[in-house]
């Protein structure tokens, strides 16, 4: 069940609140970390929430904090407090089993903007920029937040029984593995599927052909296509893959002396009877390698019985297209309503342009503003949004995050024209806004505007409208001097 809860800021001078749709099974250690993110903190000091009685008053340490909102809330009980260091914040429960709009949860669908509280450090308390934002902008940015650091579910997800999905998905892991399809499809034989369930595509790429690695990889949606594209199609450096990686990840390899036994806490790794280790990643851009999920764990489920079905019919002489010589991939299509998958071979260029969304995040006024800049021919830049090789872990027992920098730099002077550092992940919005903001500071649109991979795709959308000289190396000297001086400046700094 969703309920709607409104927390309130105490001990300040100034009035601050939130409101959330939240699951009424979140615990509360998982509500501490949501707090953590709608108020802008970081997860620094001890924590506790305390219940207030006609008679008494209980507090809950965060060493007990596994408790489930669903049996601590009670419709007549006094407000909740949460307390986190100097600060307090009263939590209330305004209305039970909501039904609305968004779809994902938890997410903040209100939030008020105070004196001191409308300049949000976008680079999340690391010793750069600042930038200013207004009350429109707050919900957005902290859902944003959530997204990032927390992650955002569907109720569907929610449901999910976790034990069902970890006893089938090693049951599956074990048949993979017997059937050993490397022998048979090479990496470059890619399937695409497109699961209703999930409103989902999925890409699986079978692992061992040619490689030390045995496994599948099964890359999901507009991110995963985007990197498995790239790692199939150009000839990246490690620390470019690093860059774009966005996949789940089934690895067998056999088990060293010092691996821990078998099925671990979180299932990162399943030790089978002939001692072969499967371990399960979750690779995500601009995220540190991590334990999948349950939805991760489900998707991939999905692709191992797709898999184990294709499978028998390879080994019998059915031929798969290859992605990179016949630019096209075996696409099947599971919907709820129907008992067998539709299947068609699909050239890639149609199935990228069906799942890269060519999203254009710039209003038509400053469109217009890039329409009628002044050209300035002989200027030459490198412009490049990156992530920064250092995971910074903003919430306790979460999943880290690496930061993501911006660097604008002059190839003619070797000198530096701009540099800031988000919390925030990589997208069209932060890319083309950040464009944007480079054609202000220069007063116009160089001559060459040099840039990586990953931020090219990001930028292109914006070809539609205007030209722009946008040339892509893998060589792109300040931003990468840049980027290893932040990354000494971090790991100096966390020892």
């Amino acid at each position: 069940m969703i309920v709607e809860l409104e927390l309130e800021l105490l001990n300040r001078d100034s009035f601050m609140w939130r409101k959330i749709h939240i699951h009424d099974g979140t615990t509360l250690e998982d509500l501490h970390k949501i707090i953590q993110l709608l108020f802008d903190w970081w997860d620094e000091h001890p924590y506790r929430f305390r219940f207030l009685f006609d008679d008494r008053v209980l507090d809950i340490e965060s060493d007990a904090a596994a408790i489930k909102l669903r049996d601590v809330f009670d419709e007549s009980m006094k407000p909740l407090i949460y307390i986190y260091g100097k600060d307090e914040v009263s939590i209330r429960v305004l209305r039970h089993d909501v039904h609305t709009k968004y779809g994902v949860y938890p997410v903040c669908i209100d939030a008020n903007m105070i004196k001191g509280d409308d300049r949000i450090d976008r680079a999340g308390s690391f010793p750069f920029g600042m930038q200013k934002v207004n009350h429109d902008d707050a919900v957005k940015q902290i859902n944003a937040r959530l997204s990032h650091h927390f992650g955002q579910r569907t109720l569907e997800e929610l449901n999910i029984d976790p034990a069902g999905v970890w006893e089938e998905l090693v049951v599956l892991t074990e048949q993979y593995y017997e059937m050993k399809p490397w022998k048979h499809i090479s990496n470059e034989q890619v399937i695409a599927i497109y699961a209703e369930r999930f409103d989902e595509y999925i890409f699986c790429s079978v692992l061992g052909d040619h490689h030390d690695l045995y496994g599948l990889s099964v890359y999901v949606g507009f991110d995963g296509l985007l990197a498995l594209h790239m790692s199939l199609t150009k000839k990246l450096t490690i620390d470019q893959l690093f860059q774009i990686h966005s996949n789940i990840l089934l690895r067998f390899e056999k088990k060293k002396r010092h691996d821990a036994h078998s099925h671990n806490q979180r299932y990162a790794s399943y030790e089978m009877d002939n001692g072969i280790l499967a371990q399960y990643t979750s690779y995500k851009s601009g995220r540190f390698p991590w334990h999948i999920d349950e939805k991760e764990a489900e998707l991939l489920k999905l692709a191992l019985k797709e898999m184990l079905h294709l499978h028998k019919r390879v080994a019998s002489g059915f031929q798969l297209p290859n992605y990179v010589k016949d630019e096209s991939v075996l696409l099947r299509k599971i919907k709820e309503s129907e008992l067998d998958p539709s299947e068609s071979i699909v050239p890639c260029k149609q199935l990228m342009k069906k799942i890269l969304p060519l999203n254009m995040t710039l209003s038509k006024t400053d469109l217009r503003r890039l329409q009628v800049a002044k050209r300035l021919p002989y200027v030459e830049v490198e412009f490049s949004l990156q992530y920064v090789n250092v995971p910074i872990q903003r919430l306790k027992n979460n999943r880290p995050f690496f930061p993501l920098s911006i660097v604008v730099a002059d190839r003619n002077e070797g000198k530096i024209l701009y540099h800031d550092i988000y919390d925030e992940r990589l997208d069209y919005e932060i890319v083309q806004r950040e464009l944007l903001h480079m054609i202000d500071l220069l007063n116009g649109i160089p001559g060459k505007i040099m840039t990586d991979h990953l931020t090219y795709q990001y930028v292109k959308p914006l070809l539609l409208y205007i030209r722009l000289p946008l040339h892509v190396t893998e060589h792109l000297q300040a931003a990468s001097d840049v980027n290893y001086n932040i990354s000494k400046y971090l790991i100096s700094s966390v020892e």
